[in-house]
């Protein structure tokens, strides 16, 4: 009788064979790797990184003449106190009254924002006045409702635009958009 030239096949010696032979590599090589036994490297840098300098930054404004009348008689300005600054009772200064719907012709503006409510548009309006900037208003038609918009300018190049762009973000915390004139 002939014997086979090969044993015969089990199933259950080969899966095993199989399960060792891919173990070894999954526990051998971060050993290796790491140097240490199943320590996995953790970044040491810390969670919060400190400034190595100093920072300062200033922004610079020009003064503008103020919008309202002086007041009659050499009477006292009741929202202003002695040393120019506003009185705690006076939080509340006037609008600027609203410009003509037409804008000007050349130039850059910046886009403050749209309202539809008187509110809404009084607070940032008064927001931008007490910051030294000088809200312009805009009647405009939104799917057959007026709103107004409020804008700034117009500037006469796009850096000044995108500069007053900036601290109108910084003001009020929304979105300002410069926008060229046709």
């Amino acid at each position: 009788m002939e014997t086979p030239a090969e044993p015969p096949f089990n199933l259950k010696h080969r899966a095993t064979g199989a399960l060792i032979l891919l173990a070894i590599p999954v526990v051998m090589l971060p050993w290796l790797l790491a140097g240490q036994p199943g320590a996995i490297p953790v970044n040491s840098a810390p969670a919060v990184l400190e400034p190595t300098g100093q920072f300062v930054s200033s922004i610079q404004t020009t003064s503008k003449a103020s919008d309202t009348a002086p007041a009659p008689d050499g009477a006292k300005d009741p929202t202003k106190t002695t040393d120019d600054t506003p009185a705690p009772d006076a939080t509340r200064k006037p609008i600027a009254p609203p410009s003509t719907d037409a804008q000007p012709e050349s130039g850059w503006v910046v886009r403050v924002g749209v309202f539809s409510e008187p509110a809404n548009l009084e607070k940032r309006s008064t927001l931008l006045l007490a910051n030294d900037m000088t809200p312009r208003h805009e009647n405009i038609d939104i799917n057959g409702l007026t709103a107004v918009r409020i804008y700034l300018g117009p500037f006469p190049d796009l850096a000044t635009a995108e500069r007053e762009s900036g601290k109108a973000m910084l003001v009020t915390g929304e979105p300002a958009f410069v926008v060229e004139l046709p």
